[in-house]
């Protein structure tokens, strides 16, 4: 409801939600619409580009993501969360772990309270047979959890909660998860 109401004369704030929940829904090619709208408003703000890299990193197209998170670090220097997370989320999607947890576990140090850091350190790590490690961001993950009264991170709840259009990156990301020792429910 509030999103229609802003839509009635946008800022770029509203079409990045709007691109956001349109990636959850799988509407992929209206998603990168919107954070395409939402760049040619303010073509300044980084938080554009993150958007748009957002959904290009869910259709499994990691280096066209890699580009414009680039291209927001280079319009605001500073080393924030949300830039290294959707690095280190595209790093994954190429398959390169390795390279992805360094910038994840940046990325968790920066916003200890962004569970997708977590999710996608834990998946790295599993990836790469790193248990012990997958084991303390899994706890860490779920003390989050419960300290705001939500259930534990399960399989089937990232499977719900990252909208990976191609398979074989969704089957990358779980079955890292599951080597990590995350419970399928």
């Amino acid at each position: 409801e509030n999103l229609e109401k802003s839509m009635v004369a946008p800022t770029p704030l509203a079409h990045k939600i709007a691109s956001a929940m349109l990636t959850m829904n799988r509407r992929y090619d209206e998603a990168i619409t919107e954070a395409e709208r939402a760049i040619a408003i303010d073509p300044n703000d980084p938080l554009g580009y993150i958007a748009l890299a957002e959904v290009f990193i869910f259709i499994g197209s990691p280096e066209k993501a890699e580009a414009l998170i680039r291209k927001a670090m280079r319009l605001d220097p500073q080393e924030h969360g949300p830039y290294l997370l959707a690095l280190g989320k595209a790093q994954l999607v190429k398959g390169a772990a390795a390279d992805s947890i360094l910038l994840l576990q940046r990325a968790a140090q920066r916003s200890p309270d962004n569970r997708l850091a977590w999710m996608a350190l834990i998946s790295a790590y599993g990836s790469l047979g790193r248990s012990e490690e997958a084991k303390a961001a899994l706890m860490t993950l779920n003390n989050l959890q419960r300290r705001d009264k939500l259930v534990s991170f399960t399989v089937s709840r990232a499977r719900e909660h990252w909208p990976f259009k191609e398979a074989g990156d969704r089957d990358r990301f779980l079955d890292g998860l599951r080597k990590a020792g995350v419970p399928e429910w």
